[in-house]
């Protein structure tokens, strides 16, 4: 036991020493004790009792080496270590307390292989001592500050129950010569991990920044992204911290930590004084904290709708209304800048007709609420139906024919765009006029919406005449007149297929002239009644006259 104390307490003060010269080391763990010895394997000399080498005490591992031989490997591991994580290890050394039976001539036991063992692997280098042991319980050490043993550690490594030490001994003596053990110690050289978490820009949830104040509601979520140098691992959630005074009377604490951010639900902002700011320990203490946000104010006022007119007299387009596009009215607020109240129906809603009752909302960003506002949206129908003729008008027809067979029914459509297709309502009067019956006749459509809004037109159909009239000519031809006498022609007569006389509208062409002799046509030409004038096509056969002017009279003679 002296001699551990001794060995223990001339380690402590080495690692003082390189503490001082070395101010980075910012830990050291003194002797530790394994919690679990084994044969680790091999060829040689099995150890007996080797679960003794976990504790300073009267009870040893043994194996008796016969000329020239070696042992299995002697395992020790489960030190128990907790270094924090994030610590960077300096350095691993190694205490064996053990003895040689005997040193007769100089020749005892020496180390075979001291190596350490590492996710339940032996790696790294050999750190045998050749010198040989003693025949007294003595305490060697082996690595220290700065020897990592020609491997890389990570606290993960050193804390793990399979990490630990695995030697073997030989013996170069023609006698037999027994190897004890009475423990394995280690010490872990390490520099914490002082690096504090980074904290960002806090963020509060709802708030809206105006004029340099950052107005909050009565519950709030406060939030900040967090990043370690050990990750997400390295920030332990019970240590995320709020204050909402500038950190006047303390930090609140909640473990509210979700791998990327510490965020605080349901926070009683209306409790905030100052600023508010985060602060966040990492797993081994490190303190980062965030920027202040700005002064807070509690936001307890809604906002107000302005007030927006009726919209009245809008036509409707179909039997659903009409779309109206109206602009919603603003709303003002204390820290919101003015924005558009939402109104209900939309703009761009398909209004009935009739009047429509649209009610406007608006919160703010913290959640307070206008008193709602409303204002009547009016869709009349004052659009009269569009009667639209199937057929000419106007419509020409010939005697006798039947109108009805010509222009089939019905003659026409009534379209209106609240009720749609409303012909068969619509009133037609006059197409049951007498075709016999030459001249103009008028027919009236009329169509009335359910709405009371009324058109009415008309179309004029003309009886027309399809037989050509008849020119009688009044006396003979020819005609034989003497020279230098008056002629006056008998003329015509003319008479259309219905009776009617037209001989005052006779167009006669007389060309003759009796001071010159010779023979002349005299024409007659008519043309029948249609569109209530004698000037349509119905062309009478045209009817002539024969005049020849003749000198028949004798010379006297003297």
């Amino acid at each position: 036991m002296k001699k551990y104390l001794s060995i223990s307490l001339v380690s402590a003060l080495v690692l003082v020493g390189l503490m001082g010269a070395a101010s980075s080391v910012k830990a050291i763990i003194l002797p530790h004790d394994a919690g679990v010895g084994a044969t680790g394997g091999g060829s040689g000399t099995a150890w007996v009792n080797p679960g003794y080498v976990v504790a300073d005490d009267t009870n040893y591992a043994t194996a008796i080496l016969n000329l020239y031989g070696s042992s299995e490997s002697l395992n020790a591991t489960n030190y128990g270590f907790s270094i924090p994580a994030g610590a960077t290890i300096d350095g691993i050394q190694v205490s064996i307390m053990r003895k040689s039976s005997s040193l007769l001539a100089g020749n005892s036991i020496i180390d075979k292989s001291v190596r350490l063992i590492k996710n339940g692997s032996v790696v790294g280098d050999n750190k045998k001592n050749s010198t040989h042991w003693a025949t007294s319980m003595t305490a060697v050490g082996y690595g220290g500050y700065g020897d990592l043993w020609g491997a890389t550690w990570t606290p993960a490594d050193i804390n793990a129950s399979n990490f630990g030490v695995a030697f073997s001994v030989e013996t170069e003596s023609l006698l037999d010569r027994t190897a004890s053990v009475d423990y394995v110690q280690m010490s872990v050289f390490y520099t914490a991990d002082t690096t504090p978490p980074t904290v960002g820009t806090v963020t509060i949830t709802p708030s809206i920044l105006s004029g340099g104040i950052l107005y909050i509601g009565n519950l709030s979520t406060i939030s900040v992204p967090v990043e370690d140098n050990l990750g997400g691992a390295g920030i332990n959630g019970a240590s995320c911290r709020y204050s909402l005074d500038g950190g006047s009377s303390g930090w609140t604490m909640l473990s509210a930590y979700d791998g990327s951010n510490c965020v605080f639900n349901g926070v009683d902002t209306s409790l905030a004084t100052g600023s508010i700011g985060v602060n966040v320990d990492d797993s081994v203490g490190n303190i980062g904290v965030s920027s202040w946000t700005a002064p807070i104010a509690i936001d307890n006022e809604a906002p107000v709708i302005m007030a927006h007119s009726d919209v009245t007299a809008v036509e409707a387009t179909s039997g659903s209304g009409a779309m109206v596009n109206y602009i919603e009215p603003d709303a003002t607020d204390n820290a919101d800048a003015t924005a558009s109240a939402v109104c209900i129906p939309a703009p761009g809603s398909t209004f009935p007709l009739g009047v429509t009752t649209v009610t406007c909302n608006k919160t703010d960003t913290v959640g307070n609420s206008a008193i709602s506002t409303t204002f009547n949206i009016e869709v009349v129908d004052t659009t009269a139906p569009v009667i639209t003729l199937s057929g000419n008008d106007p419509f020409d027809m010939y005697i006798n024919n039947d109108y009805a067979t010509l222009n089939p029914s019905p003659d026409f459509s009534a379209i209106d765009a609240v009720d749609g297709d409303i012909t068969g309502t619509a009133i037609e009067t006059g197409q049951n006029f007498d075709s016999a019956i030459l001249g103009s006749h008028t027919i009236t459509y009329s169509s009335t919406d359910s709405h009371g809004n009324n058109t009415t037109i008309t179309r004029t159909v003309n009886v027309v005449d399809r037989n050509k009239p008849i020119i009688y000519r009044i006396g003979g031809s020819p005609l034989t007149v003497q020279a230098g006498f008056t002629y006056t022609d008998a003329g015509a007569t003319a008479m259309d297929r219905d009776g009617s006389d037209i001989t005052s509208f006779i167009i006669t062409v007389n060309p003759v002239d009796t001071n010159t002799l010779g023979s002349y046509i005299i024409t007659y030409n008519v043309t029948g009644a249609d569109l209530g004038s004698y000037t349509g096509t119905n062309v009478a056969d045209q009817a002539s006259r024969a005049v020849n002017v003749v000198d028949t009279t004798v010379p006297l003679s003297y």
